[in-house]
């Protein structure tokens, strides 16, 4: 299905999956900035059962304007590939070499309803469209995905380190405007 795409938090990362560290600050009772958090990000889940393919959600907002009050709460403990339709994901996707031996995934064809900025952190990725047009991404190279049914595949022998931001689109028919 086009819009639908696996995440199981209950399988853990293989071994050598990169795992990021996540700060979060706030605000003490004075006002005063503080460091709230200060660990690796708990948030990894596998896609497609396979413990290699990892996306790792950072924070997620609802809204827009994002409320930085109250206290603070992990926004990202369960998976949801599209953001709100005011909202935003920062998230990061670890692909493993699809097409080596013993790959248990294959590409994943799916669209959100946000604009997707995506930057090669790491490696090699190839952007899919369903057209069937391809571009090969480099690291540092950029894509604005802007709703398009689209997939990602690693085609080398390493895996590939995608960063995403997702801002939701409640502009799109049927959606709520923000």
């Amino acid at each position: 299905m086009a819009n639908e795409t696996t995440a199981d938090k209950s399988l853990r990362p293989a071994p050598g999956v990169t795992t990021f560290r996540r700060i979060v600050t706030g605000h003490s009772g004075e006002g005063k900035a503080i460091f709230l958090e200060d660990r690796i990000c708990p948030n990894a889940f596998c896609m497609g059962n396979d413990d290699a393919f990892v996306c790792t959600d950072l924070w997620r907002t609802e809204k827009t304007p994002a409320d930085n009050s109250g206290e603070y709460e992990d926004p990202t403990t369960d998976f949801n590939l599209t953001p709100s339709p005011c909202g935003t994901v920062f998230r990061i996707l670890e692909i493993p070499p699809l097409h080596q031996p013993g790959a248990k995934s294959g590409v994943l064809m799916h669209r959100t309803s946000s604009v997707d900025y995506a930057m090669v952190l790491k490696g090699e990725a190839v952007a899919i469209l369903d057209d069937g047009a391809e571009t090969v991404m480099g690291e540092g190279d950029v894509l604005i995905q802007r709703g398009t049914l689209h997939g990602w595949d690693n085609r080398t022998d390493r895996p590939v380190i995608i960063l995403f931001v997702l801002c939701g689109a409640g502009e799109l028919p049927g959606l709520p405007a923000c």
